[in-house]
């Protein structure tokens, strides 16, 4: 089974679009770091971070992967440190993908060959799993296309909009 290693900005935009619970029921191993569990997804309810333990696998950084970690950031200082730990989670998982909505977080791992996708991305394999209902995820998507702290692809957006109308 394939392995996606999450980044909180994917996460974050599952939760607002509603749709946290399906991709947590896709059929991958999802990996999330024990870090940014317990730190970074303050907007996330208790039984939403209850869920996710129960449904992800919850990874911790050894003391020479937290000094990667350290590394990355001073090599790439736009990056957070949860950022940084996605991304040295994903190097440690051969063949995974990282599942982010960050730039710059994508352009590092697509640098060393990880392969990278974000919640579009996500959105088709909930869809393709029959985990949600058309309806819910295109108001998903329009939820996003509203929401200006969420930075998608408008094109790709509207065109995966367009096509889960076609059916």
């Amino acid at each position: 089974m394939r392995i996606i290693v999450n980044d909180s900005s994917a996460l974050i935009d599952l939760k607002k679009g509603g749709l946290l619970e399906a991709f947590l029921d896709l059929p991958f191993t999802l990996v999330v770091s024990d870090d940014l569990l317990a730190d970074e997804l303050l907007s996330f309810t208790k039984a939403e971070i209850a869920l996710m333990r129960r449904k992800m696998r919850v990874a911790s950084l050894n003391g020479d992967e937290m000094g990667m970690v350290r590394e990355t950031q001073r090599a790439s200082p736009a990056l957070s440190l949860h950022d940084c730990a996605a991304f040295i989670l994903a190097k440690r998982e051969d063949g995974c993908i990282l599942l982010t909505g960050d730039k710059r977080l994508r352009a590092k791992a697509e640098g060393v060959k990880i392969e990278c996708h974000g919640v579009l991305w996500a959105v088709e394999q909930i869809a393709a799993a029959k985990l949600s209902t058309t309806r819910t995820l295109i108001k998903a998507l329009e939820t996003w296309r509203e929401d200006n702290t969420v930075r998608l692809p408008g094109s790709e957006l509207m065109h995966l909009v367009a096509r889960l109308k076609r059916g």
